[in-house]
């Protein structure tokens, strides 16, 4: 799907992420070092802020897609996303180079050219990127295809990238590129310019899924936390706590080893984990302000009780609607319970990872705590039959932990009340 979308995904936006992105940026071709990407030039770090704008205000996309398609040196750039579950989510944005009438007409006459685009994206290794010289090798011998001819005539575009967004498989997402040059003279830099904005793309729709069905359904964001089944905090770019619902109070007041201290921080009975969280706020915070690359960073605390270790995900947020306060700019930070997980439900993962009636009772059960003997106890079966079980949902989901299995299910289906 480099130009238009192949499925009726209109223009809602809704779902939630809250596992915010839990599975970890990993770029599968074209890696490059850490010191290379210190070295990124400035304006692709200008270019974060309009992403994360966008996050919370899915009317800002099209500027944020004209940021990016400067910064590919590209003609457009569109993405597109829709959802596998049961919970409806679909977005569409382009960059201004599109007016809706010619891509509409576009999407009437050629849909089955960007089908085979799609599915060829669609069945690519996670965060893929590739070129159409990759689904048609003599592309650029066959300029009279009715396609090709409108997409000069109309956008100026010859040639076309595209890449998928996320590492997991419960929606699917894309970014495509439309260059107006020939492939061998699309500046070098291009595929590193692509590499380096994919995670923040992804992380930006993660938090856009959250907060538009908190709007939808209760008009207010910030109001909504309290909705939220799992720790829910606001940082501000000092690492001051602004706001947090209840079950993150709940967390904190528990005493198992997180907790916030007078001044508001977010503190830990471990001085490294204390540290590691202050370091993974304001490294978020300054992506948010264009000043870093950190899209996530995940923390487990241990627990002084010895309970499953909370898992704390940072992720930058700005509030382009002053509901904190002007241009702020801070952290999104998850703290999620693996032992507070009744409200977690297993329905969405359950359809979109095929499993059967006897690997979704024991997926359910595994998620609310009970160990193999329990749940083979429980059903009358061996231990040995219910490891086998959990292997086979583990390689069906693409986790290899009960911590992973839960992080995908909030992804999947978060508890909303």
């Amino acid at each position: 799907m480099f130009i238009i979308a192949c499925v009726d995904i209109g223009f809602a936006f809704l779902y939630a992420m809250f596992c915010g992105g839990f599975m970890k940026a990993a770029m599968n071709t074209r890696t490059e070092s850490d010191d290379s990407k210190k070295a990124m030039p400035l304006r692709v770090l200008k270019a974060l802020p309009a992403i994360y704008d966008a996050a919370l205000r899915p009317d800002l996309w099209q500027h944020a897609l004209d940021e990016l398609t400067d910064l590919y040196q590209a003609r457009g750039t569109i993405i597109i996303a829709y959802d596998l579950g049961d919970r409806p989510f679909a977005l569409q944005a382009w960059s201004s180079l599109y007016s809706g009438d010619a891509l509409k007409a576009y999407g009437d006459q050629f849909t089955h050219y960007e089908e085979v685009i799609s599915d060829y994206l669609r069945d690519r290794p996670p965060r893929h990127m590739g070129k159409d010289l990759e689904v048609w090798p003599d592309l650029e011998n066959d300029p009279d295809r009715p396609d090709l001819k409108y997409l000069r005539q109309h956008f100026g575009i010859l040639a076309r990238a595209g890449a998928q967004l996320h590492t997991h498989t419960a929606w699917k997402d894309y970014i495509t590129v439309q260059h107006g040059k020939r492939w061998q003279h699309v500046p070098a830099e291009f595929w590193q310019m692509l590499e380096f904005s994919v995670p923040h793309l992804s992380k930006a729709l993660e938090i856009g899924r959250t907060f538009n069905v908190l709007r939808q359904r209760y008009h207010a964001v910030l109001a909504a936390l309290d909705k939220v089944g799992v720790g829910m905090c606001v940082a501000t770019d000092r690492g001051w706590i602004a706001v947090s619902n209840d079950e993150a109070q709940r967390i904190f007041s528990s005493n198992d080893g997180l907790s916030l201290s007078r001044e508001g921080h977010l503190v830990s009975t471990s001085h490294d984990v204390t540290a590691e969280l202050k370091a993974a706020i304001d490294a978020t915070a300054q992506t948010a302000n264009g000043e870093g690359v950190k899209e996530e960073i995940s923390i487990t605390c241990s627990r002084l009780s010895g309970g499953t270790p909370f898992l704390i995900v940072v992720s930058p947020l700005r509030d382009s609607d002053a509901e904190l306060e002007p241009k702020f700019s801070g952290s999104l930070v998850y703290i999620i319970d693996p032992d507070e997980s009744a409200e977690f439900s297993i329905d969405g993962l359950a359809r979109i990872y095929s499993l059967s009636r006897a690997e979704e009772e024991v997926c359910q059960a595994l998620i609310h705590g009970s160990t193999a003997k329990e749940i083979a106890d429980l059903r009358g079966v061996s231990p040995e039959t219910v490891r086998s079980q959990v292997r086979s949902i583990y390689a069906k989901a693409g986790v290899s932990s009960r911590t992973e299995l839960i992080r995908l299910a909030l992804l999947v289906n978060p508890p909303i009340r």
